[in-house]
C-alpha cells in the first residue's frame, strides 16, 4: 500500500513540477515581453513629454523676457551700453537664466553675462529674441537679438514626476500580471494534480494485485497464478512476475523433495562451504548432536570434532576418504562415528562445498569392546580366562626374571561342584562361582592375578615375592 501511495505522490510531485516550470516559463515570456514593449512605450511618451515641456518652458520664458527686450532694444538703438548691462544684470537675477547675450543688428556682441560655464552640455536651453522695434525712435525693423540660456530645472523636475507616475504604474501593472501569472500556475497545478490523481487511480488495483502476488510468494504460497491482463507496461511485470512464481513452484519442489530425501536418511548429513563452514544439516545431524539446524548453520565443521581430534583432523583429507572419529555433542559427549567425506565441485561458486555423511558407531564399538572383554576374561566371574591367565603368566615371569623376585602360582579345584549343579541347578553353581572368585579377589594382594582355567578349576599367581621366600 504504502509503495502505491508513494508512487501516486512521486506522479503528482511530477506533474506539478511539470506544470509548473510550464506556467513559469510562460509567464516569464510574457513578462519579458511586457516589460519590451512598456519601456519602448515609455521611451516613447517621455520624449514627447519632454518636446512638450520644452516648448511650454520657451514659451513661458519669452513672455517672461518681453518687457526687458524692449528696453534693451532702446538701449541698444541709442548706444547706451550701461543701460544694457544693467538691464542683462536684471535678467540675470532671475534664478532661472544662467547667461544672457546682447547682440546688435550687425550680429556685434554688445553684451554677455553668465553664471559660471555654462559653455558646454548641461541642464540649459537657449532662448532667442528678435529686438523688438516696438517703441524704438528709428524706423529700424529690429535693431539686435537677446539670447538667454535658460535653466531645464522646471522641464526636469516634470519629467520627476512624470517617472514618478509611470513607476506606480508599472509596479501595478507588474502585480496584476504577477497575479495573472500566479493564477496560470495554480490553474495549471490543478489540473496537473487531477491528471496525476487520476492516472495513479488507474494504477493503484493492478499494482495492489501484484503486491498480494508477491507477499504471497514471499510467504511461500506458489500455487495462485497472477491474474492480471494488460498490455501495458503493468502487464510486462505481471508475466515477469508470473514466470517467476513457475520457476520458483518448481524450484521449491525440487528443493523439497531434497529436504524430505536428507531428512528420511538415518545418518548424519552435513554440507559445508569449501572453507569448511556448515551450509546444511538433516534431522539426523541435528538429532545426533542436539543442535537444530539453524544453530549448525555457519559453525566450523572442525569444532564439531572432539577436542582431542581436532589436531589430527584436516579438512582437505577427511573430504577425500572415510576414517572414524568422534563429533561432540552440544552438552559436551563424544559420539563415536564413521565419517565420509565427498567433495563437490561445480561452477557456480555457491554450489562448491564437502558433503559429509557421518554414522553413530557408537554401539558397534561398544560391541568391540565386549568382544574383546570376553576373548581375555570370563563372562561369568569376571577374572582372566585360560588364554589370559597364561598371557599375564608369562608376563609376569620375565618381570620376576628382570627384577630378580620370585613369583609364587597355586592351582585351586573345587571339590563335589557336581554335586552343587545337581543338586541346586545350574544357576546356584553359577552363583557359587562367583562368590569363590569375588572372596579369592578380596583376599588376595594387590600383586595377586586370578584365572579360571576351566569350569571349577581356578589358577593364582603373586608376583614381587622376595627371591628366597620358600
Amino acid at each position: 500500500m504504502g509503495f502505491v501511495y508513494r508512487l501516486q505522490f512521486k506522479s503528482l510531485a511530477v506533474a506539478a513540477c511539470l506544470a509548473a516550470l510550464a506556467a513559469i516559463a510562460r509567464g516569464t515570456l510574457l513578462l519579458a515581453s511586457y516589460r519590451t514593449d512598456v519601456a519602448r512605450l515609455e521611451g516613447a511618451s517621455r520624449a514627447a513629454l519632454e518636446r512638450q515641456l520644452r516648448d511650454a518652458a520657451a514659451d513661458r520664458m519669452l513672455a517672461r523676457l518681453e518687457p526687458d527686450a524692449v528696453g534693451i532694444a532702446q538701449a541698444v538703438q541709442a548706444g547706451d551700453a550701461d543701460r544694457v548691462r544693467a538691464l542683462a544684470d536684471r535678467l540675470m537675477s532671475d534664478a532661472a537664466i544662467a547667461a544672457v547675450e546682447v547682440r546688435d543688428r550687425d550680429g556685434r556682441r554688445v553684451h554677455a553675462a553668465s553664471e559660471g560655464d555654462v559653455a558646454g552640455a548641461g541642464p540649459w536651453y537657449d532662448v532667442d529674441v528678435s529686438l523688438p522695434s516696438r517703441g524704438v525712435a528709428s524706423a529700424i525693423e529690429s535693431p539686435g537679438t537677446l539670447r538667454v540660456r535658460a535653466s531645464l530645472a522646471e522641464v526636469r523636475a516634470g519629467l520627476v514626476a512624470l517617472d514618478a507616475d509611470l513607476a506606480a504604474a508599472r509596479r501595478g501593472e507588474l502585480r496584476a500580471q504577477l497575479m495573472l501569472v500566479a493564477g496560470t500556475v495554480l490553474g495549471l497545478l490543478l489540473l496537473a494534480a487531477l491528471g496525476a490523481w487520476l492516472v495513479a487511480a488507474r494504477f493503484r488495483r493492478p499494482i495492489h494485485s501484484l503486491i498480494r502476488s508477491v507477499d504471497r510468494m514471499g510467504e511461500g504460497d506458489y500455487s495462485r497464478p497472477v491474474e492480471l491482463e494488460r498490455r501495458d507496461e503493468l502487464g510486462e511485470l505481471a508475466d515477469a512476475v508470473e514466470r517467476m512464481r513457475r520457476k520458483l513452484r518448481q524450484t521449491t519442489v525440487t528443493k523439497d523433495y531434497l529436504d524430505v530425501v536428507l531428512n528420511s536418511m538415518t545418518d548424519a548429513v552435513l554440507l559445508t562451504s569449501p572453507d569448511g563452514h556448515v551450509k546444511r544439516a538433516n534431522d539426523a545431524a541435528a538429532q545426533l548432536l542436539g543442535w537444530s539446524e539453524q544453530e549448525l548453520n555457519g559453525r566450523d565443521f572442525g569444532s564439531l570434532v572432539a577436542p582431542e581430534l581436532r589436531e589430527q583432523f584436516q579438512l582437505a583429507e577427511a573430504a577425500t576418504e572415510t576414517r572414524e572419529t568422534a563429533l561432540v555433542t552440544r552438552n559436551g559427549e563424544a559420539i563415536p562415528v564413521s565419517l565420509s567425506g565427498s567433495t563437490i565441485d561445480a561452477e557456480d561458486p555457491q554450489f562448491q562445498g564437502v558433503l559429509f555423511v557421518a554414522r553413530n558407531i557408537a554401539d558397534r564399538k561398544r560391541a568391540e569392546r565386549r568382544i574383546r572383554y570376553l576373548a581375555r576374561y570370563d563372562a561369568l566371574t569376571k577374572v582372566p580366562n585360560r588364554m589370559q591367565f597364561q598371557h599375564l603368566l608369562q608376563q609376569a615371569i620375565a618381570r620376576a626374571h628382570r627384577s630378580g623376585t620370585a613369583l609364587a602360582l597355586l592351582y585351586l579345584d573345587l571339590d563335589r561342584f557336581k554335586d552343587v549343579n545337581d543338586t541346586f541347578g545350574h544357576a546356584a553353581g553359577d552363583r557359587t562361582l562367583e562368590i569363590l572368585s569375588e572372596r579369592l579377589t578380596r583376599a588376595l594382594p594387590p600383586d595377586a592375578t586370578v584365572g579360571r582355567l576351566a569350569g571349577d578349576e581356578f589358577a593364582i599367581f603373586v608376583e614381587n615375592l622376595p627371591s628366597d621366600a620358600g
